[in-house]
């Protein structure tokens, strides 16, 4: 799943072109660059690690909700689960809003936000 990430957020297109890792403007460093065609190595790892923590939120979500099997839980595993789906919730909405948020850096005009 590693390798899944790590391609899917721009890992090939950086040993292709090898772009800086950040850069440092007025006002401190800048990890997401805001051109189109332009990418920057710690946008890559930051995309990757959203992309890890979205799916290991939908993974709590669908553990805490009953997962692939269904057995019959004591009441102490009942609040358990409840909460890891929770949680799992919690941490899918998370990260994804910050994907978002970093994508619309990227392309200002994209419609949707939080």
């Amino acid at each position: 799943m590693v390798l899944c990430f790590a391609m899917v957020s721009g890992y090939t297109w950086n040993k292709m072109r090898k772009p800086a890792f950040s850069y440092k403007s007025d006002k401190g460093p800048v990890f997401i660059s805001s051109g189109q065609k332009q990418q920057f190595v710690a946008e890559s790892y930051i995309v990757a690690v959203l992309n890890g923590a979205t799916v290991l939120g939908m993974i709590l979500t669908i553990e805490g909700a009953g997962g692939v099997r269904t057995e019959r839980d004591g009441r102490g595993k009942l609040k358990r689960r409840k909460l890891q789906m929770l949680a799992g919730i919690g941490l899918m909405f998370a990260s994804f809003a910050v994907l978002v948020a970093a994508f619309k850096i990227k392309r200002p005009w994209y419609p949707y936000g939080f």
